[in-house]
């Protein structure tokens, strides 16, 4: 055998016997390995046994394992998948949702807000039905009462109160009926009510009928010639409603106003009773009432009875 060959068998052969001593012996451990393990079991050993818990009986009720209790708010969220998929709450729907929700508070002006809501398109209902804007000016620069701008008026009242219109133009007369509801709740609704507002008109009335332009059309000897022009004079500051003479008699007279339906609220047939006890007191009668009544939400009727 060549001598070089037999020196590279013997080396291959001390291998082999190296990996197989290594095998039996087990992987190499440090001292600091071995160390640490000699502390952990003297600590082991040294420690306190604890007493050992009886079995839990499968009958026993009270050694029974529960299930902690799960919130009903997460298990609703694991329900709902990914935490993308659950949306970020918002404040109503959170800690705010607890707080009961607020009833509506009622309308600053009651009569007024009726008024509106029975009316087909509001204050832009019936166009055509018109009222003197004398009748409105005279109203709005009261000196007793007026309406205050911010009072919970609609726009188009609180454009009217701020530029009153002049005595000869035509406004919507559902302005002139609106204006007599808000009157109404901010001047009589608290104090005095349906009779102090019909007083109130009454002296307006009276005030009104003294003008140059009233006066032409009131100088009347009688009662019953005002009746005879009634037409004329209503007429003059009303279109698209009629006042019709439906009886007369000895000291008595019944009218009938017609106009578009829910047009003339409560406190504007008032008001109409006002003015008619007011010209029929400068005609000369004596102890004049008036009576309206409401036949439908078309027409009202007018008792009126003097001395």
């Amino acid at each position: 055998m060549d001598p070089k060959e037999k020196r590279t068998r013997s080396t291959r052969t001390d291998v082999r016997r190296r990996d197989v001593r290594a095998s039996k012996s087990g992987p190499a451990v440090s001292t600091d390995v071995v160390g640490a393990r000699s502390a952990i079991t003297a600590v082991s050993k040294s420690a306190p046994t604890l007493p050992e818990l009886p079995a839990a009986k499968p009958d026993d009720p009270g050694q029974r394992r529960t299930k902690p209790a799960v919130p009903r708010a997460l298990t609703a969220i694991a329900a709902a998948g990914p935490a993308s998929a659950v949306p970020t709450p918002s404040p109503s729907e959170a800690r705010y949702s607890v707080v009961p929700a607020r009833r509506g508070a009622a309308p600053a002006l009651p009569t007024l807000a009726r008024y509106l809501k029975a009316l087909p398109e509001g204050l832009s209902s019936y166009p055509t039905v018109l009222a003197k804007g004398l009748i409105v000016r005279t109203l709005l620069l009261d000196t007793t009462h007026s309406l205050p701008v911010g009072a919970g008026l609609p726009r188009e009242l609180e454009k009217l109160v701020q530029r009153p219109p002049s005595a000869n133009e035509w406004v919507p007369a559902v302005l002139l009926c609106a204006i007599h509801s808000a009157f109404y709740d901010l001047a009589f609704a608290a104090e005095g009510g349906a009779e102090s507002f019909e007083e109130w008109t009454y002296q307006r009335s009276i005030h009104l009928m003294q003008t140059p332009v009233y006066r032409r059309l009131m100088t009347v000897g009688r009662p019953e010639e005002l009746l005879a022009l009634h037409g004329a004079r209503w007429s003059a500051f009303y279109r698209g409603a009629t006042l019709d003479v439906l009886d007369v008699g000895p000291g008595k007279v019944v009218f009938r106003q017609s106009y578009p339906p829910f047009c003339w609220p409560e406190m504007s047939r008032i008001a109409v009773a006002a003015g008619l006890r007011a010209a029929v007191s400068l005609a000369g009668a004596k102890s004049v009432t008036v009576k309206s009544t409401e036949d439908s939400p078309r027409t009202s009727r007018f008792h009126v009875r003097w001395q």
